[in-house]
C-alpha cells in the first residue's frame, strides 16, 4: 500500500521563537540532592504527541504528493481514453460509409448487367439472340459485322464498368476489414485503459482516505495537546500562586513596565524580534532587556531562547547558575512546555522573592509579584 505523510505543527515558532508562555508543574517538582529541578510530567506526554503529529504530518505530505501524482496519471489516461474514443468514433463512421459504398457498388453492378441485357434486347428484340441469327437477319456480311461489333462493344463496355465497380467494391471490402480490425484493436485498448483507470481510481481513493485518516489523527492529537496545555497551565498557575499581596498588573507604557522599550511593549505580542532574537512581550525578551539595561552582557540566544533552555545556555556560556537568588538574577521555572523567566527585584528573608515579568497571564502583559524561591534556577549574569 501507499505510505502516508505530513503537515507541520501549527504552533512551533521558528528560529527566533522564545517561548514565554509560563506553565508550571501539576505535581510537585522533583528535586535531587544537588537541587536540580525537573520539568513537570505534562511535558513528556505533550512531547510524545507533538512527535506523533510531526511523523503523521510527514506521512500526510507524502500521501498528498502520491495522490497528486496518481491524479495526474488519471487525468492523462482520461485524455488518452477520450482521444482513443474519438478515433473509434471516426473509424466507425468510416466503416458505415464503406458499407454504404459497397452496397451502392453492388447495386451498380446489377444495374450494369441490366443495361447490357436491355441494350442487346433493344437491338434484337431478344437479348439472347445467337450469332447465326444475327447473320441470318443481316442484309449483308458488312451489316452482320457492324451488328456483331456493336454488340461486342456494348458487352465489353458494360463488362469493363462492371469489372471496375467490382474492383472498387473489393478495395472497399478490404478497407472495411482493416477498419473493423482497427476498431476491434482500439476497443481492446480502451478496455485496457478503463481497467487502468479503475485501478488508479481505487488507488487514489485509498490514498486520499489514508491521508484523511492521518489528518483526523493530527487534529485529534492537536486537540489533546491543547487540552493538556490548558490543564498544565491551570495546575502551574495554582502552584506558583503569588504570595504576600498577590500579583500586580501594570499597563505597558514604556515607563511603568519595568522600563521595557515602548517600541516592543506597544507592538502586538510576537510581532517583532528584539535585539537578542526573541519575540517581543515574552518573558525571555523582558528579562534579556533587564540584564542589558543593568549594564551586564546579555548573550544572543535567539532560536534557543525558550525559558527552560536558559540554564543550559548560561552554563555553556560560563555564566553561574544555582538555587540561591540575588537581586538582578533571572529566575527560571523549568516547568511547562516553555518554562518561565522572571527578573529578581528583591530577595526577602522569608524565602520569597519579588519579581517583575512579562506574559505571566499569557497575554503578553507586564506584571510584578512575590513568589517562593523554592524550585527555581537563578542565573547570575
Amino acid at each position: 500500500m501507499i505510505a502516508l505523510k505530513k503537515h507541520l505543527i501549527t504552533a512551533k515558532k521558528a528560529s527566533l521563537i522564545t517561548a514565554a508562555v509560563f506553565v508550571l508543574a501539576v505535581s510537585p517538582i522533583t528535586q535531587t540532592s544537588n537541587n536540580q529541578v525537573f520539568a513537570d510530567p505534562y511535558d513528556q506526554r505533550i512531547n510524545e504527541l507533538n512527535s506523533n503529529i510531526d511523523e503523521n504530518q510527514k506521512k500526510i505530505a507524502d500521501l498528498k504528493s502520491q495522490g497528486d501524482t496518481l491524479a495526474n496519471k488519471l487525468e492523462s489516461i482520461r485524455l488518452e481514453t477520450a482521444s482513443l474514443q474519438a478515433k473509434i468514433d471516426a473509424n466507425e463512421t468510416k466503416n458505415n460509409q464503406l458499407k454504404a459504398q459497397i452496397t451502392e457498388a453492388e447495386a451498380k453492378i446489377t444495374e450494369n448487367k441490366q443495361i447490357l441485357a436491355n441494350s442487346i434486347r433493344k437491338l434484337y428484340i431478344d437479348g439472347d439472340i445467337s450469332s447465326l441469327e444475327i447473320l441470318a437477319s443481316s442484309k449483308s456480311l458488312s451489316d452482320y459485322v457492324d451488328k456483331q461489333e456493336y454488340r461486342d462493344r456494348v458487352k465489353n463496355k458494360i463488362a469493363t464498368l462492371t469489372s471496375q465497380v467490382q474492383e472498387l467494391k473489393a478495395q472497399m471490402e478490404k478497407q472495411q476489414v482493416e477498419v473493423e480490425n482497427l476498431i476491434r484493436d482500439q476497443v481492446g485498448m480502451r478496455v485496457d485503459l478503463q481497467s487502468k483507470q479503475d485501478e488508479l481510481d481505487k488507488l487514489l481513493s485509498d490514498t486520499r482516505g489514508q491521508e484523511s485518516a492521518y489528518q483526523r489523527q493530527v487534529q485529534s492529537d492537536n486537540s489533546e495537546v491543547a487540552r493538556l496545555k490548558r490543564e498544565q497551565a491551570a495546575a502551574n498557575a495554582a502552584r506558583l500562586a503569588p504570595k504576600n499581596g498577590g500579583i500586580s498588573y501594570v499597563p505597558s507604557s514604556g515607563i511603568t513596565n519595568g522600563g521595557y522599550p515602548t517600541l516592543w511593549a506597544n507592538a502586538p505580542q510576537d510581532s517583532m524580534a528584539d535585539s537578542w532574537g526573541m519575540y517581543n512581550r515574552e518573558c525571555v525578551s523582558y528579562t534579556a532587556f533587564k540584564v542589558y539595561q543593568s549594564g551586564r552582557y546579555m548573550p544572543y540566544w535567539g532560536g534557543r531562547g525558550n525559558a527552560n533552555r536558559w540554564p543550559a545556555n548560561a552554563r555553556a556560556a560560563g555564566i553561574p547558575v544555582d538555587d540561591n537568588p540575588r537581586v538582578g538574577d533571572v529566575a527560571i521555572s523549568m516547568s511547562g512546555y516553555y518554562g518561565h523567566a522572571m527578573y529578581v527585584e528583591r530577595v526577602n528573608n522569608d524565602g520569597t522573592i519579588r519579581v517583575s515579568q512579562y506574559n505571566y497571564g499569557v497575554r503578553g502583559e507586564y506584571s510584578e509579584m512575590t513568589v517562593s524561591s523554592a524550585g527555581l534556577y537563578f542565573i547570575h549574569f
